[in-house]
């Protein structure tokens, strides 16, 4: 029987540090994304930050290439300034 060239995927410790509240540490899979992880958040109005990077939620861990204890941060979430009220022109 030929050997299969797929990868295993691993699971992989990280650590998710909201600033002022809690750490948590959570075993995912390097395939989660951070829309996965959100569940474990109530917040759901914050980001995550990695290595300086906001991570969308459309990528895996892998992509970002996170590894076993790293630090996921919880920001808030920015506004888009398309959806700021913008002040009426005096007329």
């Amino acid at each position: 029987m030929a050997e299969s060239s797929i990868s295993p995927i691993n699971k992989i410790l990280i650590n998710i540090y909201y600033p002022g509240k809690w750490v948590l540490k959570v075993n995912v899979l390097e395939t989660a994304t951070s829309h996965d992880v959100k569940k474990f958040i109530k917040d759901h109005h914050v980001e995550l930050l990695y290595n300086g990077e906001l991570l969308h939620r459309s990528h895996n861990f892998k992509f970002y290439g996170l590894k076993q204890e790293d630090v996921l941060v919880i920001v808030p979430k920015t506004q888009d300034i398309n959806t700021i009220p913008q002040p009426l022109e005096n007329i």
